[in-house]
């Protein structure tokens, strides 16, 4: 299923629109057609969350962040 999903994400005008995923599938991944990565709680570190925000917008093409929390969320 990951191979599909990934294969599609990755062509032009992909057919799935919608992903809920762990880190695991964005690593490494380069799919222009995301657009739109969001997070229902903090990552670890501004790093971590540059990182994963970086899944999207690739090529110049726009792009735009969530990020969900609520201050039971900080550590």
């Amino acid at each position: 299923m990951k191979s599909f999903i990934v294969s599609d994400l990755c062509k032009k005008k992909p057919s799935i629109r919608l992903v809920l995923a762990t880190v695991a599938l964005g690593m490494g991944l380069d799919a222009p057609s995301i657009s739109r990565v969001i997070h229902c709680r903090p990552p670890t570190s501004l790093e971590a969350y540059m990182q994963k925000i970086g899944r999207a917008g690739r090529k110049g093409q726009s792009s735009e962040a969530i990020l969900y929390y609520n201050n039971n969320d900080k550590g």
